[in-house]
Parts: C-alpha cells; sequence; structure tokens
C-alpha cells in the first residue's frame, strides 16, 4: 500500500511518484496491493500530477492504483495523473462525487481493466470523467468493468451520450507510450490531447499546482491556443 487515506479533509496529493510498485509475496496468500486507497472519512481529495506505477510481474489477489471502496465517502478529483501497470488503475465502488480528466490509466493482467466502476452506486451528477487515456496492454478491449453487475462495458456503450452511460465521449484508446519512468514519449498519443476545461475557477489553488506538470515544467493551462496534454507529464522535447 502507498497512500490509506481516512481523516483528510480538503487534501491535495500532487506531484508524488510511486514506481514501480514489486511484490515477493506468495500468490497464495491472496494479498492485494493499492496505491492510493481512500475511506470514508476522507471528505475533498484533489489527486493531480501523480505518477503511480505498478508490478507488470504482480502475482497476488488484486492490484489496484487509487481505489475508492464501497463505504468511502469522498469528493475526489482525478486531474492529470499518470497510472499504469495495474489490474484497475482505478477502482471507484464507492465516492460521492468522483471526476476524472486527463489521466492515462493503463491496465495490465488477463482479468484487467482500465476502469472499474459500480455502476449502481454512480450517475451523471456524481460522476464525471472525460478526456483520458484508456488502454488495456493485455485484452485492448477490456477497458471498463462494473463491479457491481460483474460485466465488461463495451467502450462503445461507455461513450455513447444517447444510452445509459456517455462518458469519456473525447477519450483515447491508445497505447501511452510512456517511460519506465512514466514520462511521455515523443510519439504518445496523449501530447496534446488534455483539455483545460477544469472544474476550478481562476484564483483556486488547484489551478496554480496544474499549471506545471510532475517534473516541475510549465503546462500551458492559460495559453489561449495551446493544448495540454494528458497524463502527470507535459512532453518537452
Amino acid at each position: 500500500l502507498g497512500f490509506f487515506i481516512g481523516h483528510a479533509p480538503d487534501l491535495v496529493l500532487e506531484g508524488n511518484q510511486l514506481h514501480p510498485f514489486t511484490s515477493s509475496a506468495d500468490p497464495a496468500a491472496g494479498l492485494s496491493m493499492h496505491g492510493i486507497s481512500f475511506v470514508s472519512d476522507a471528505s475533498h481529495a484533489r489527486v493531480l500530477d501523480n505518477i503511480l506505477l505498478g508490478d507488470v510481474d504482480f502475482a497476488g489477489d488484486t492490484q489496484v492504483g487509487v481505489n475508492l471502496p464501497s463505504d468511502s465517502t469522498v469528493d475526489i478529483d482525478l486531474v492529470h495523473n499518470t497510472i499504469a501497470n495495474w489490474e484497475y488503475p482505478v477502482s471507484v465502488d464507492g465516492g460521492h462525487k468522483v471526476y476524472l480528466r486527463n489521466n492515462i490509466l493503463a491496465a495490465v493482467g488477463a482479468d484487467s481493466y482500465a476502469l472499474a466502476i459500480g455502476r449502481d452506486v454512480v450517475n451523471n451528477d456524481s460522476f464525471k470523467s472525460d478526456y483520458n487515456l484508456l488502454y488495456n496492454a493485455t485484452v485492448a478491449d477490456q477497458l471498463v468493468y462494473d463491479t457491481d453487475n460483474t460485466l465488461a462495458i463495451l467502450l462503445a456503450d461507455w461513450t455513447n451520450v444517447g444510452g445509459s452511460y456517455g462518458y469519456d465521449v473525447h477519450s483515447l484508446n491508445k497505447a501511452p507510450k510512456i517511460k519506465d519512468t512514466g514520462r511521455l514519449k515523443a510519439a504518445s498519443k496523449a501530447i496534446n490531447a488534455g483539455s483545460k476545461d477544469y472544474p476550478y475557477a481562476t484564483g483556486d489553488s488547484e489551478l496554480v499546482y496544474l499549471g506545471r506538470d510532475i517534473n516541475g515544467d510549465q503546462r500551458p493551462v492559460n495559453h489561449e491556443t495551446k493544448q495540454v496534454d494528458i497524463g502527470a507529464d507535459e512532453y518537452k522535447q
């Protein structure tokens, strides 16, 4: 476990690098591995500009990058994070309001999905997700999984505005092409594919954080024409 967050009102978790997570545990022990896990008493969390890299060879029970269990009541913004090499980069079984934007969510493993979500506890008012990069390195079409009803959701259904979901309409389903450090390679489709339509107002401290990437390099959040990259790293030649 990287971060276990409980009593943390008004939390900003920014600029952290957790990589690579590794485990030598006996697979028979049924252990799980989480990068960040939120529980019921975490009120409002902003997770910005973090790189969380899992273990591609993990042989335990479940491996989750960011976990919101069913008892979590947190309001959480996940913005500009690179969460890769996990069975479930993000798993949402709880949470009050959940906002995902400009994240790389890259899964690995035969039973993996880029996003796992408890469909019975989220709706269009409480859950927002768009301008992300969703990818599965092992099974290409395993991208979204409904944990409540134990079924896969086709990307075409997940992004259909006129259907039951209508999320991630502008998101990409491409290989992220990141380095071992989680930084973008030159050919990454995440470059210039993000959105500057953040859920923050001018003067909010969150925009100060997002004005620079995980390396401290400037991100063009206030530039009239330049677009931002998806993920924690703003690519520089």
